[in-house]
C-alpha cells in the first residue's frame, strides 16, 4: 500500500496515494490546503513542470518542510479528529503517529 494523504478540512478525509489526491483536489484549482502525508509532511500545491522540467506546468501535491513543532500540531489534529469519529481519547492522545495514521486508515473513508 502507498503512503496516505490526509486531507483535515473541510472534513478528514483519506487519499490512498498522491496521484489519487492530486485527481481528487487539483482540478477545483489552486488554493491553500491543510493537509499531510503518512510522514508528517505538509502538503501544499505547486506549479511544476514535467519531467526534466520540459513540458507545461501543472498543479502537483508537493511535499513541505517539517518542524517539530508543525508535526506535534498535525498529530494533535488527527487525534481529536480520531476521537470525533469514535477512537477512545486515552488512546488517541497517547499514541505515536504511525498508529494514528493506522487508525485514519481504518476509520475515515476513502
Amino acid at each position: 500500500m502507498r503512503a496516505p494523504i490526509l486531507l483535515f478540512s473541510p472534513g478528514p478525509r483519506l487519499y490512498r496515494s498522491i496521484p489519487d489526491a492530486e485527481r481528487a483536489l487539483l482540478p477545483a484549482g489552486a488554493r491553500p490546503l491543510d493537509a499531510c502525508d503518512a510522514d508528517g509532511r505538509p502538503l501544499e500545491m505547486a506549479e511544476r513542470r514535467g519531467f526534466l522540467g520540459l513540458g507545461s506546468k501543472r498543479l502537483r501535491l508537493v511535499a513541505g518542510a517539517t518542524t517539530s513543532r508543525g508535526r506535534r500540531t498535525l498529530r494533535d489534529r488527527l487525534a481529536a479528529e480520531l476521537v470525533r469519529a469514535g477512537a477512545p481519547k486515552p488512546w488517541a492522545e497517547g499514541a505515536p503517529w504511525g498508529a494514528l495514521v493506522a487508525e485514519a486508515v481504518r476509520r475515515f473513508p476513502d
